[in-house]
């Protein structure tokens, strides 16, 4: 069984094949502040801003232990592959430090992951985009 978890952002849709999608919009946005608009959520001062906001970490635990508890389901219905889709509004930042942490604490159980983020590259083009046509 392989997991494979995928970033996404909403404004460009649900990907169609999740088997389970996790809402991270209630983690308050690191777009809006100057000095991590242009990061991701692979680097250590978002990744860091994520995981410490309010009910992330206890969220994070009980999303591990489900996901861990499930595997077995899913393998009993010869399932290969379990598809968890972490989402925000664009899917740069808190959908990607979201499937980078779990992708950490899956791999601590020795378990097979693979890790994709879908619109990281779209939203950083979007957010370049939009700033140029304030200054101009």
């Amino acid at each position: 069984m392989t997991v494979v978890l995928s970033s996404f952002g909403y404004k460009r849709g649900v990907p169609v094949d999740a088997d389970m999608v996790i809402d991270m919009r209630f983690v308050e946005n690191p777009f809006y502040y100057d000095e991590m608009r242009n990061l991701s959520g692979l680097d250590e001062a978002v990744r860091a801003f994520v995981l410490r906001q309010p009910y992330v970490q206890e969220y994070f635990d009980l999303l591990e232990k489900n996901i861990m508890d499930m595997l077995p389901l899913f393998e009993k219905q010869e399932k290969h592959i379990l598809r968890v889709c972490f989402g925000c509004t664009g899917g740069r930042h808190r959908s990607v430090a979201a499937a980078e942490e779990m992708a950490k604490r899956l791999r601590a159980h020795g378990q097979a992951v693979r890790i994709y983020h879908r619109d990281i590259v779209h939203e950083a083009r979007d957010i370049e985009q939009r700033f140029e046509k304030r200054n101009a």
